[in-house]
């Protein structure tokens, strides 16, 4: 079907997605659209159908346009037709994150049908629907401040990473947001600044092949009592999980034991720990269970100097032993997320892997924090 203004013309490929885009829903697109996503010149997003984002989906889709510009391929853009729809978009800094992927100007790339929509008036309302939470007017306060969505960092040398961890430790220390998660989240906010926006963002300096990276936020406050919401915090750049491949094991071993589950495999669990050791040419989805096991305090950074880690011990330490959460790492076409073992004896964590050619090819890698929120 000819896209508006286009009567008689051949349509271009579409990555449509619809509702609320999850991750579920640009997965699905992707897989469908993977035929013509790196070979055809030019796609469309078509986020016509959208009705609300899911911060993480929205990393998706900047990966998706990132890997084709890699190629020297064009991605074009529809507008949501609601207007609250556009609205989050704005609010969370998806055309300047667009912007910084494909380095050309948000409206540049937007089919000349939706150019009305810039400019306009934002809408009455708020973005997420629900009840009031008694926060709520914080929270509204804090998202028109930009406090969550997108940021987006070129990282063209030191001190562009120097840059970015800076700013980002400035902008999670703000005094109202710290009030708000402080009052919101399972353990303490000071450790959401001193651990985990800092070993998250810090993996991405050391990641040296990387040369842009988008840190994302999202709080979704419960709508009745009772209900848990959820703080995400989450992290892509295009310089993929290299540091998986280099020397570990620089200072102590680590002493957990995870359940591990792998889509496909017999037995489908199975028990891991440190002392297990990859081979130098051990398949991807071992080395990325690898990252997460055999990965310890005293572990050398990506550039085989100074002692540090390549961050993964600390996230899935902090996520869920101090925040009750989850840690999830994409890359490739590999989905991991660790959390709590459910009562399952002497194993602390259980890490679910899943892999293959149902899952679209994540360009570079994405590490996100999924945290439980409670609004009493």
């Amino acid at each position: 079907m000819p896209h508006r203004g286009e009567p008689g013309t051949h349509p271009l490929p579409s990555l449509r997605v619809k509702g609320l885009v999850s991750t579920w829903e640009v997965d699905t697109a992707l897989v469908d659209l993977a035929p013509f996503l790196l070979k055809a010149d030019t796609v469309v997003v078509d986020l016509a159908g959208a009705e609300a984002f899911e911060v993480i989906a929205l990393q998706q889709l900047l990966s998706a346009v990132a890997a084709r510009r890699s190629r020297g391929l064009e991605t074009r853009f529809r507008l949501p037709a609601g207007a609250m729809a556009r609205h989050q978009l704005r609010l969370w800094g998806f055309p300047a994150a667009v912007a910084a992927v494909t380095r050309i100007p948000f409206r540049l790339l937007v089919r000349p049908e939706d150019h009305a929509y810039f400019g306009e008036e934002p809408p009455t309302g708020s973005p997420w629907n629900g009840a009031p939470s008694p926060r709520s007017s914080v929270h509204a306060y804090l998202t028109a401040q930009r406090c969550f969505g997108l940021r987006a960092y070129e990282l063209r040398d030191a001190a562009d990473r120097q840059r970015m961890l800076d700013s980002e430790v400035a902008h999670w220390g703000g005094h109202a947001l710290m009030r708000l998660l402080d009052s919101v989240v399972c353990g303490p906010a000071r450790d959401l600044l001193r651990v985990l926006v800092q070993e998250l963002v810090a993996g991405a300096v050391q990641r040296s092949l990387a040369r842009i990276a988008v840190i994302g936020a999202e709080l979704t406050l419960p709508r009745t009592a009772g209900e848990v919401g959820r703080l995400t915090i989450s992290e892509w750049d295009d310089g993929g999980l290299e540091m998986v491949r280099k020397e570990r094991r620089t200072g102590p071993r680590g002493t957990d034991s995870f359940l591990v589950h792998r889509e496909g495999r017999t037995p489908a669990l199975e028990t891991y720990d440190a002392r297990r050791k990859p081979w130098s040419d051990t398949d991807d989805p071992e080395l990325l269970l690898a990252s997460v096991i055999a990965s310890n305090p005293g572990d050398r950074d990506g550039t085989g100097g100074g002692e540090g880690s390549h961050r993964m011990y600390t996230l899935y330490k902090c996520a869920i032993d101090s925040f009750q959460g989850t840690l999830r790492i994409d890359s490739g076409r590999h989905r991991l997320r660790i959390e709590a073992a459910p009562d399952e004896g002497t194993h602390r964590y259980r890490v679910d892997l899943r892999s293959g050619d149902r899952l679209p090819d994540l360009q570079g890698s994405l590490l996100a924090m999924q945290l439980p929120v409670r609004d009493a």
